[in-house]
């Protein structure tokens, strides 16, 4: 059985110092400049996630008294920016506030949560999977699940492919990528709770400001091998046939995308016979920002408004004061969708069929809400910390779900096999009531007519403002599989 360990192994291990350690510690290992490796928290990748380190630490501790299993939260520990360094620290309290709401029940096994950095390069995600890999028959890990990853993010995608090649249940969190048209995902193990890009796309359209295909434009990135910026190109074109398309090119080493970039394009967007009132964006959120900032410098700003929509990486920018700051008074809104916002089940209005649905994410949101509050988590407006809590929390589901199951023939813990089969049993009764909504999986792992949150930035406040929740299918139709009931 997995369970409680001597003091010593764990000190052995690296896992009971009593102070969290910065720098490049010797349990991790130096891949192309950057550390390494897995954390249980007595690591610290940044000192903006010492305190959070702290937290996990001390919980890991107390859940290694019990028979437990371990999930690790896969994203890039490090950022060379402040909006960077503020996601991943709302990742990883998403992820705490999700072990520690699910230690505090009376189900079976406790969970700890291991931090896995794997750097920006191919070296670092394969010296990590592997290191991942070995975990799972580790028992003094137990690794039964990695879930809150962006696998929009090439390296993260690889590794995650790779995991899920080898059984090892793997559960996204604010990206996924449309699902396969032809033959079935090649692992069972894969599961995901966010809409992908076309879903995304599909639930914006009640909220399409402008129904004509002429007064439609898409802005496009034309670089390939890039699986965020792929999913909104294609799901946009295949839902909406537009008439004009302006493209960049981000590939280019020779001419780096900067804010000359958009000027000409701009130019003409503006045009008095373009008339112009909805654009799609179809890159990173790094481009969408000197997009918006050249928008923001164009002769024809008092014409009427203009929409800009993009996909959830949007949230990015939701505490870029300067962009804000040149925004307001602009009649210029930006548009997209968020896994989650605080207020989204408490202040809008109810929808017919969303009754139980509401009633179950706002017990769940006020509970993420209580958690946050207690552990100093950053702001839940932009959804990144939700999104994370949501995945963590379908990861520990399936492992109480197929612990249930197992447990009653043996005295073992679940295999990593029978965690992802429960994964794919997440409807009906076994729906995830996450704090984002009914987490509803196909019997391909994707999540369907799944509720997000619509919002928007336009500089007249200094967080996005809430516009409504919205489903796919264009109202919620239950948890039901697809063509069931």
């Amino acid at each position: 059985m997995i369970g409680a360990v001597a003091a010593t192994a764990l000190l052995t291990a690296g896992l009971g110092s009593d102070r969290p350690k910065l720098s490049c510690d010797v349990r991790l290992t130096r891949v192309g400049g950057e550390c390494v490796g897995v954390s249980d928290g007595s690591i610290v990748f940044t000192p903006e996630l010492d305190q959070a380190s702290k937290r996990i630490s001390v919980e890991n501790r107390a859940a290694a008294e019990k028979p437990y299993v371990t999930i690790a939260l896969l994203t890039p520990m490090t950022a060379p920016d402040g909006q960077g360094r503020r996601r991943i620290l709302e990742q990883v309290q998403g992820a705490y506030m999700a072990q520690h709401s699910a230690n505090r029940s009376e189900l079976v096994p406790a969970i700890r949560l291991v931090l896995a950095q794997p750097g920006t390069t191919e070296g670092g995600w394969r010296r990590l999977a592997g290191q991942l890999l070995d975990m799972v028959d580790d028992p003094r890990y137990g690794l039964r699940a990695v879930m809150g990853f962006d696998a929009g993010d090439k390296h993260i995608a690889d590794a995650v492919r790779f995991l899920a090649s080898h059984g090892v249940p793997t559960v996204g969190g604010s990206y996924t990528p449309e699902p396969p048209s032809g033959a079935p995902e090649a692992s069972p193990s894969m599961a995901w709770t966010s809409p992908s890009a076309g879903d995304q796309l599909r639930a914006l359209a009640s909220f399409s400001t402008s129904p004509k295909r002429e007064e439609r434009l898409l802005v496009e990135d034309l670089r390939r091998g890039d699986p965020y910026v792929k999913g909104l190109r294609e799901a946009y074109v295949d839902q909406e046939p537009l008439p004009r398309l302006l493209t960049y090119d981000s590939s280019s080493a020779r001419t780096p995308v900067s804010s000359s970039t958009f000027r000409d394009m701009v130019d003409s967007i503006c045009s008095p016979k373009a008339g112009i009132k909805e654009i799609f964006f179809a890159g990173r959120p790094a481009h969408l920002r000197l997009f918006l900032s050249a928008l923001t410098d164009r002769a024809c700003r008092k014409d009427p408004n203009v929409t800009v929509v993009s996909g959830s990486d949007t949230t990015e920018l939701a505490h870029d004061r300067e962009l804000l700051r040149k925004l307001r008074g602009q009649s210029i809104t930006v548009r997209y969708t968020a896994a989650a916002h605080p207020d989204m089940w408490a202040k809008t209005a109810p929808q017919e069929g969303a009754e139980a649905q509401r009633t179950d994410a706002r017990r769940a949101m006020n509970d993420a809400l209580r958690q946050a509050e207690e552990s100093g988590a950053p702001d839940l407006a932009d959804g990144e910390t939700i999104s994370v809590h949501d995945s963590a929390l379908t990861a520990i589901a399936a492992i109480r779900a197929s612990t249930h199951a197992s447990t009653a023939a043996s005295s073992s813990l679940p295999s990593t096999s029978e965690v992802g089969r429960a994964l794919r049993w997440r409807q009906g009764r076994m729906a995830v009531r996450g704090a984002s909504g009914w987490i509803c999986l196909d019997d391909q792992g994707y999540p369907y007519n799944k509720a997000v949150a619509v919002l928007t930035l336009d500089g007249k406040s200094a967080l996005p403002r809430l516009n409504g929740v919205a489903w796919p299918e264009g109202k919620p139709t239950g948890c039901a599989p697809p063509g069931v009931g």
